[in-house]
């Protein structure tokens, strides 16, 4: 038998070699781990595949180093699963390097900011998240004061110069699940009823 003399023979022959040692490699593995663990067995075939290339590859590589005749099928065949391997640890990187954004995504805590025109809605929080109510500020003759806020600690009281006014930033976190209603009003410093009433609702979950 001889190996094929064109460039592009050597190239099908090398990752046909390739493919059908990957192919053994991960039903043989599979196989095997199916009967103790199904769910694993996808996980199994990927394992065996790259075994099953490695053993080809290094296969490939002593035949290229030791057989004269098959030398330059058995360098092609190497470098093709050089390649193939290259390919797949960079492509290994690049799904778990998004797998890690957005496990890190998910878990840092999110800050969400609602205005005088929020009142009335509902703002979904997760523990450890922020959630900052901003109003104009009262001034020396006005204050917002809070209703209970059980399940968020706060708020924290900041003002902010705005476009020439002063606006108050009142920040909530989020320490227990729960469903928590939300109420501020504007009352006179020196006492009296309210002139405004912001209301919101805030569902925290874990």
């Amino acid at each position: 038998m001889e190996p094929p003399s064109s460039a592009a023979g050597q190239m099908v022959a090398g990752g046909l070699f390739l493919g059908a040692a990957a192919w053994v490699g991960a039903t043989l593995n599979s196989r095997a781990v199916a009967m103790a663990s199904p769910k694993n067995a996808s996980i199994a075939a990927a394992t065996g595949a790259a075994t099953g290339g490695l053993v080809a590859l290094f296969g490939a590589t002593a035949l290229a180093i030791t057989n004269t005749k098959w030398k330059t099928l058995g360098a092609t065949t190497a470098l093709l699963g050089a390649g193939g391997f290259a390919a797949l640890a960079l492509v290994s990187l690049k799904a778990s390097d998004r797998l890690l954004r957005s496990a890190n995504a998910a878990t840092q805590p999110q800050a969400l900011l609602a205005g005088e025109s929020d009142s009335g809605g509902t703002f979904a929080l997760k523990l450890g998240d922020t959630l900052t109510v901003e109003l104009p500020a009262g001034g020396s003759a006005y204050r917002w004061v809070w209703g209970p806020s059980a399940g968020l600690e706060g708020p924290v009281v900041t003002q902010v110069a705005v476009d020439g006014g002063v606006v108050e930033r009142d920040t909530f976190t989020a320490s227990t699940a729960g469903s928590v209603a939300l109420t501020a009003e504007l009352a006179p410093v020196a006492g009296g009823a309210p002139v405004a009433t912001w209301t919101g609702t805030a569902t925290v979950t874990a």
